[in-house]
């Protein structure tokens, strides 16, 4: 995404607010303290862009995941599942789904 981007003291920060805010359009910028790198700032946009696509990203590994444990015979239906006496609160949903298959990944989100 960014090979390289601005870098600056914290205390630039303070002194310069609205022209860094607005340098975030255009890239983030690393914050040093002390000569360390310390945090980086991005704009709301770039945020809520990246916070989707690594749902997104965890979504998909999941369901990878969740078929790799079907294949490996890891899973129960949602019979069985229903039974269960740590997940009453969903047995109303589960007896909707009785041909429903399980994986152990996709378990663990309901109990």
């Amino acid at each position: 995404m960014y090979k390289a981007m601005p870098t600056m003291p914290v205390s630039d920060l303070r002194n310069n607010q609205p022209a860094i805010l607005a340098q975030l359009d255009q890239t983030p910028v690393l914050l040093t303290q002390r000569g360390h790198s310390t945090a980086v700032l991005v704009n709301l946009q770039t945020w809520n862009r990246m916070v989707e696509e690594l749902e997104h990203l965890r979504f998909i590994e999941r369901m990878r995941q969740g078929a790799a444990e079907i294949e490996r015979g890891e899973f129960v239906t949602s019979t069985v599942l229903a039974s269960a006496s740590k997940i009453k609160k969903h047995k109303k949903y589960l007896s909707m789904y009785r041909q429903l298959i399980f994986s152990a990944s996709a378990l663990h989100c309901l109990v």
